[in-house]
Parts: C-alpha cells; sequence; structure tokens
C-alpha cells in the first residue's frame, strides 16, 4: 500500500491543501445540527477507510504497546457514551451524533496513516505544512483587506469579527493558536540550524518564525498569545538559552505595541475586577467600563459546560449531543442548534469533553496521551522534530483551556500528521545502532 513515489506525496499535498481551504466548502448534510462537510473531512474519511481496511488486511502494521491500546480504549469509551445518549433521541441527533463521532474517529487515525505513510519522509509533509501556512497567511491577509469587518457572516452563524486576522478558517482564535503551534514546532528546527552553524537555513528558519508572529499579532487573540507563549518558552527551554530570550522578547513586543491586543487585555482585567466586586458586595465597589463581552460569554460557557457534566459525571452526554442537551433543557433555542456555529460545544476542549465523553472518556484520552508525551520525551534529545512536537503538544493543551482546539478540525488534522511522525523517531540507543 502507498508504495508509489507520486502517491505519498500528492495524499500529503491534497491534506495540506484542505486545511488551507478551510471553511470556504462547506457541505451542509444534516438541517438538524450547524455543522458541515469540509473538505478536509472528505479526505480524512476516505484515507482512514483505506487504512483501516489495510490493517484488517494485515497490509499495515499500528504502532506497539500502549500507542495503539490506548486508543482503541478510547475509542470504546466514548462509542459507549454515544450508544448510552443515543437512547433518549431521535433519529436526526443520533445521526449527526455518530457522524460526528467517526468524523473524530477519522481525524485522529491520522495519527497511524502519519506514522505509516510519511514516517520515512518527515520533511515531506513538514516542508508541506509550512507552505500551507505561508498560504493561509496570504489569503488572511487578502481576506481582511476585501471583508475587514464580518458583520455580513454573523447571519450565517459566525462571529462578526472587525479587523482580525482569520484567513479562510474566519476565525481568529482558531488561526491564531494554529500559528502558535507552528511557532513552536518550527522554532526547535531553527535551534538545530544554529546550532549546527547552517546560516542560510537558520536565517529562513527565523524569517518564517517572524512571518508566523506578525500573523498570531494580527490575530489580536488573547488565546493564541498563551498559547504562543507556552509552546515558545517550552521549545524554548529545551534547546538553547537564545530561542527563550527570543520568545520573551517577542511576547513582551507584541504586548507592548498599540493595538487592539492591549484593548482586549484591558478589557478582560475589568471583566475580572467587576467579577470581584459583584462577588464582595461592597458599598465601596467601583463601577467598571469597558467589559469585554467575549470574556463573560466564555466564562458562561465555562460554567454551563460544568453544569452539564456534574449532571452527566460518568459517561457523559455523549459526543456532538452537547446541543441537544442544551435543546432539550432549555439552554438553547432550535435556531441556536441549528445556525450558531460553537453551540455544539464549550469554549474549551477539556470542559466539552467532560461533558460529552465524562470521567470515563476524558481518563481514557488523558491516559493514551500521557503515553504519548512519555514515549516522545524519552526521544527528545539530537531531535528538533520531537522537541518541536513535544512544544506543540504542550501548547495545544494551553490552548484547549480557552478554545475548542483540541477538537478543531483544522487543528486537529495537522498536530496529528505532526505526531504520527514523531512516534516513528528512533531512540538514542536505536539511532546509534
Amino acid at each position: 500500500m502507498f508504495k508509489s513515489k507520486f502517491l505519498t506525496p500528492f495524499i500529503a499535498a491534497t491534506l495540506v491543501i484542505s486545511i488551507v481551504v478551510g471553511q470556504f466548502l462547506r457541505l451542509q448534510i444534516f438541517n438538524g445540527s450547524s455543522g458541515a462537510l469540509l473538505a478536509s473531512d472528505i479526505l480524512t474519511l476516505l484515507l482512514a477507510s483505506v487504512f483501516w481496511v489495510a490493517v484488517v488486511l494485515r497490509r499495515i502494521s499500528l504502532p506497539v504497546g500502549m500507542l495503539s491500546k490506548g486508543f482503541f480504549i478510547w475509542v470504546s469509551a466514548i462509542t459507549f457514551s454515544t450508544f448510552l445518549a443515543s437512547l433518549h433521541y431521535g433519529h436526526v441527533q443520533v445521526a449527526v451524533g455518530v457522524a460526528y463521532l467517526i468524523r473524530l474517529f477519522a481525524y485522529v487515525s491520522m495519527l497511524f496513516v502519519s506514522y505509516a505513510l510519511f514516517a520515512k519522509l518527515p520533511n515531506l509533509i513538514i516542508r508541506y505544512l509550512a507552505y500551507g501556512a505561508f498560504g493561509l497567511l496570504v489569503l488572511g491577509a487578502i481576506i481582511l483587506y476585501i471583508l475587514p469587518d464580518f458583520a455580513a457572516l454573523a447571519p450565517m452563524g459566525w462571529d462578526p469579527h472587525v479587523n482580525r486576522l482569520t484567513s479562510t478558517w474566519l476565525d481568529p482564535n482558531f488561526f491564531g493558536s494554529f500559528l502558535a503551534l507552528l511557532f513552536a514546532f518550527f522554532l526547535a528546527y531553527a535551534a538545530r540550524a544554529e546550532q549546527s552553524g547552517q546560516k542560510f537555513i537558520r536565517f529562513g528558519y527565523y524569517a518564517f518564525l517572524l512571518l508566523l508572529w506578525l500573523g498570531i499579532y494580527l490575530t489580536y487573540s488573547r488565546s493564541a498569545l498563551a498559547t504562543l507563549a507556552v509552546g515558545g518558552i517550552s521549545v524554548g527551554l529545551l534547546t538553547r538559552w537564545r530561542n527563550l530570550l527570543l520568545v520573551v522578547v517577542l511576547l513582551g513586543v507584541m504586548i507592548a505595541l498599540p493595538s487592539r491586543l492591549q484593548s482586549r487585555f484591558a478589557a478582560s482585567v475589568n471583566y475580572s475586577v467587576s467579577t470581584v466586586s459583584k462577588s464582595t458586595a461592597t458599598s465601596s465597589s467601583v463601577p467598571v467600563t469597558n467589559i469585554d463581552p467575549t470574556a463573560s460569554d466564555r466564562v458562561q460557557s465555562w460554567k454551563r459546560a460544568i453544569s452539564i457534566f456534574k449532571a452527566n459525571p460518568i459517561f457523559g452526554t455523549g459526543y456532538n449531543f452537547y446541543q441537544y442537551y442544551r435543546l432539550e433543557h432549555g439552554q438553547a433555542s432550535v435556531h441556536d442548534v441549528t445556525a450558531i456555529h460553537g453551540v455544539a460545544g464549550s469554549d474549551s476542549s477539556l470542559l466539552t469533553l467532560l461533558a460529552t465523553t465524562g470521567i470515563v472518556g476524558t481518563a481514557a484520552l488523558t491516559w493514551w496521551w500521557g503515553n504519548i508525551v512519555r514515549f516522545l520525551w524519552k526521544r527528545r534529545k539530537g531531535h528538533p522534530l520531537v522537541v518541536g512536537t513535544l512544544g506543540m503538544l504542550l501548547a495545544w493543551v494551553a490552548s484547549s483551556f480557552f478554545n475548542n482546539t483540541l477538537l478543531y478540525p483544522h487543528i486537529l488534522l495537522p498536530v496529528m500528521l505532526i505526531v504520527g511522525i514523531a512516534l516513528a523517531v528512533p531512540n538514542e540507543d536505536e539511532r546509534a545502532a
């Protein structure tokens, strides 16, 4: 399978192109959901189907040990959760829930596809992802120039962002987090180029990092800034002090430059002060102005997810039954479920997973990814691919506290591709042999 020297680059390029297409190709399948079938969905479903057929026919071998066992334990847990939830809903709701469960399975399967397909050509997928990021930045600049105000997209369920870089994803927070993840990943390669004295290659990496940084800045996303901080500092600590200093300087410049990012930070602080004032209820509390509505909405989203988790702590509401639970309990309207993007989850992946898959599903996922991180940690020395992947994963988890980045398809796909090739990197003893 996949023995053609032309097929592997074609598959890699097609996957990256689907990420660049983003939300510009959406096929509405179900009337009972705001979700749609994306270009990346079609490709991952097709590729995952072919891959698992090849596994069953023993044409392809999976990674041994807990890396595969953990995956199947997690899939079994969330499948059982979905089965329990399906007993309480109608045919349309069950079809939507099962469809999104299959989609999640297909995206996570890209980890194993990458392990089997791109492990011998790791630079191929890395190079294509860099090209894809550059293409997204160019398209983002064009979209920002043509349509700086997204008010016209609000009736279609999109947030009305103004003068923020979104690219074809139509969301600055997800796009900014994606750029921050790539920044952490490629920072490890820049450190290796600097250490080996490759001046021209080092210049290229740092130029690309500055381009990613500029893109993150133009999203004016606080969550993307936090993602950049966690990922960049992590890789800096694992590589060279100069890279750590670079990250700190870039973060400082981003915060110090006069921009909407500063006003958004100030609005967040005002919201926190207002919340404390209300909780203390003292007569000396001073009225606070310029409160950030997005911060308030995010906190309300977290509170809602926590309340739903408390009501379904063991197995959750079932994957992608979150919006139907809200509809059933008067927390959302039919219009919300069918027209507003993001109503199917919380503004936190961790809370979304707790609410939809419960303690069982979340614990199974944590155990599986814990084994993956431990496996990579043992192979981190002397290999930028593994170091960059570790920094990226830490940043990915950090971003998931503020956005649903763990489950967002255009972020999930490249992360799975990178982790897949990183898992194939041999340890020091294997490299020495």
